[in-house]
């Protein structure tokens, strides 16, 4: 498994620890956040999660590989040229 595979892994876990019933303590959430702030690419994974709707189907339920793949697949950093 690569360094890649073994991040989404551990990030599609962590995410669902994270959002799931019953909620995880501060501590536990914020050590979570923590970890994924070093593994996702996409900075912006958090304003995905709490500010938007683009994860969360019909049912109410959270899209947690949609999430993954923006965050994996579609992220493009943006690189400065000097």
């Amino acid at each position: 498994m690569s360094d890649a595979d073994l991040n989404r892994a551990s990030a599609l876990f962590l995410l669902s620890e994270l959002l799931s019933e019953p909620l995880p303590t501060e501590e536990r959430s914020d050590y979570i956040l923590s970890i994924l702030d070093k593994i996702i690419p996409d900075p912006n994974y958090m304003e995905y999660i709490y500010y938007s709707d683009d994860f969360v189907n019909k049912d109410g339920i959270f899209d947690y590989e949609g999430l993954i793949k923006k965050c994996f697949d579609d992220y493009e950093p943006n690189i400065i040229a000097l």
